[in-house]
């Protein structure tokens, strides 16, 4: 009997203790440790205590600030001010407004909504693994509001206008600060295995969202037309990434990115040892590359071959893995060429931009603006149409007319050239000397016969070149 009494104000006290605690734990149902004027459950989870009526529930805290983790500039985020408004809450369960996909618990409709946009802007074979981050996310703070700012980001990209630049919202940038200053405090411990999904979750979606973290509406306000260091910083996460492959091993039987197994396998460049098969003559000799041409012996290697691969159905999953495999295949000679604004390794960047921008919306975003920035610093920047027919001086000449279509050709460049058919191929060496910026695709490439209307039966070529 005695024990039973004092099992009984055992709870008594327990549920006096809960009716003490702060609003945001009740709603949360974890235990208050009640410590005012805030509990430590609301600083992990970064959000404001609320004992007093006055804060709304789970009101984002101005307390964290952004963690400097990766790079110089990661995270530069502007200051942003909002007044606080109503906040309707989700009490219960819900599984029907939004196509069966369950609500959480203690979420807002408008973070509840952000859930809901993360589920649908991930790729098909990310169904399994993404359903596991959002489980992690209701144990790990840091992922929740790494996916709040995903899903915020997608969301812009559906309401901003077509090849549009925009910058980003506040729900962006708050859930990505909150999230960096939680990684960080949970990186400073020992990391438990629990956590190692949470955190490859993390470490793989801040890649999408530093990606999209340009905030340049023009191409004059982005790299490399404007120096900002933080414009790069999405290439030492996808090595930072990496780093973290073997510490966290995510290929494990357990880890709920097991699923991924394939896609991550298909993370590959299959280019040959050596040589420019399957590569364009015209890419292969803006890039200097032959039949005796490595990865070792030239920079471009890698990443022409790349860029060659990049046919076939936008949609499927091989496509989606060589567009993501050229970011992870990147060599170190090559991003040097890059950070130096080498002319010809931003073009190939470009041109992996237009590509890439078909099938990952997270890269078109940042494609809306930084291949119009990195084909100004290459003097290609308006539209350009050439007609001229070509005699045997102008092709040994150093034209004026081609130097200034070098200086005037643009993104959307066409150039339509009527040649004799004796005088193509000393085009061809005429044109790469002058033409050594400007690339074309190969499946954009075409020739046709024309009949000269002033000379009837003189055959003359049309050639039709498109950089984008």
């Amino acid at each position: 009997m005695t024990n039973k009494v004092s099992r009984t104000r055992t709870g008594d006290l327990k549920q006096r203790r809960s009716r003490r605690g702060c609003r945001n734990c009740k709603l949360r149902k974890v235990k208050c440790d009640e410590l005012r004027p805030h509990c430590q459950g609301c600083r992990t989870y970064g959000v404001l205590c609320n004992y007093d009526a006055n804060v709304p529930e789970l009101q984002l805290s101005t307390e964290a600030r952004p963690q400097k983790l990766l790079g110089n500039g990661a995270l530069a985020m502007r200051k942003v001010s909002r007044a606080p408004g109503p906040n309707p809450r989700v009490s219960i369960l819900n599984t029907g407004a939004m196509g069966g996909f369950t609500v959480p618990f203690g979420l807002d409709h408008k973070r509840s909504r952000l859930l809901y946009h993360f589920r649908t802007c991930m790729a098909p074979s990310w169904r399994d693994a993404r359903d596991g981050c959002l489980q992690l996310a209701h144990e790990y703070p840091f992922l929740m509001h790494t996916i709040l700012a995903v899903g915020s980001a997608y969301e812009r990209h559906l309401t901003s206008p077509p090849n549009v630049p925009s910058r980003r919202t506040f729900s962006e940038i708050s859930n990505f600060s909150q999230s960096t200053s939680l990684l960080g405090e949970q990186l400073r411990k020992s990391i438990v295995p629990q956590a190692k999904d949470a955190i490859w979750a993390c470490a793989t979606l801040y890649g999408a969202l530093l990606f999209v973290a340009v905030d340049a509406t023009s191409p004059e306000e982005a790299w490399p037309l404007k120096d900002s260091a933080c414009d790069l910083d999405w290439i030492p996460m996808v090595d930072s990434k990496w780093v973290l492959w073997n510490l966290l091993e995510p290929m494990r039987p357990d880890s709920i990115f097991r699923c991924l197994a394939d896609t991550y396998a298909d993370l590959r460049i299959d280019a040959p040892p050596n040589g420019v098969y399957g590569v364009s003559p015209l890419l292969a000799r803006l890039c200097g590359l032959d039949e005796m041409s490595t990865a070792e012996t030239n920079p471009y290697f890698e990443a022409v071959h790349a860029i060659s691969q990049l046919t076939g159905p936008p949609e499927s999953r091989e496509y989606l893995a060589r567009v993501l495999a050229f970011l992870s295949c990147m060599s170190q000679s090559f991003k040097a060429l890059m950070a130096s604004k080498d002319a010809r390794a931003l073009l190939l960047l470009v041109l992996w931009y237009n590509k890439a921008g078909r099938t990952v919306w997270w890269i078109e975003m940042r494609a809306r603006v930084d291949k119009l920035a990195k084909l100004g610093v290459i003097n290609i920047d308006e539209r350009t149409s050439l007609t001229t027919d070509l005699t045997h001086d102008d092709l040994n000449s150093n034209n004026q007319e081609f130097q200034r279509a070098n200086q005037a050709a643009n993104i959307s460049l066409q150039i339509t050239i009527w040649l004799s058919p004796e005088n193509v191929p000393k085009f061809f060496e005429s044109l790469l000397p002058v033409y050594e910026k400007v690339i074309a695709e190969p499946e954009c490439t075409f020739f046709e016969y024309y009949e000269d209307l002033a000379e009837p039966g003189k055959i003359s070529w049309v050639e039709n070149w498109y950089i984008i």
